[in-house]
């Protein structure tokens, strides 16, 4: 018999829980988190389902180079699937008028799948935050 599992957390090591805050709020608040626990070294996240976590780490385990554009693949970052194109455009323009450009705008990728659109953003420690949608009637 199968075990049934779905993701119940995520912990983001950031190096300012302060700075990475202000990102967290803004990207996790346009996608329906809110909020569910704080200190100056952690602050949780929840949607009712999942919980993100970012918290400070001492000594400091993780250091991020920025994103090139030039990786196949960026293997320590977070994708949210959103239903449609339009919330991918919501949440980044929710974020841009939260002053965070994206790395990568709002567009399609069908090298990733047929259907497949998305936008990602770097957080202060340069992690990947990417919000996609993939056309049911396509993927």
């Amino acid at each position: 018999m199968a075990i049934t599992a779905r993701i119940g957390h995520i912990g983001i090591e950031v190096s300012d829980v302060a700075a990475s805050r202000k990102f967290y709020d803004a990207l996790l608040g346009s996608l329906g988190f809110r909020l569910v626990g704080e200190s100056g070294e952690h602050a949780g996240y929840s949607d009712g389902s999942t919980q993100i976590w970012i918290a400070r780490s001492t000594p400091r385990r993780v250091s991020r180079l920025p994103p090139s554009g030039d990786e196949e693949v960026v293997s320590d970052h977070v994708a949210f699937l959103v239903e449609g194109r339009g919330s991918v455009d919501r949440v980044s323009s929710e974020m841009e008028k939260n002053g965070f450009e994206p790395l990568f705008p709002p567009e399609a990728h069908p090298e990733f799948v047929e259907g497949y659109y998305a936008a990602s953003f770097e957080d202060p420690d340069h992690c990947v935050i990417e919000v996609y949608a993939i056309d049911p009637k396509k993927g």
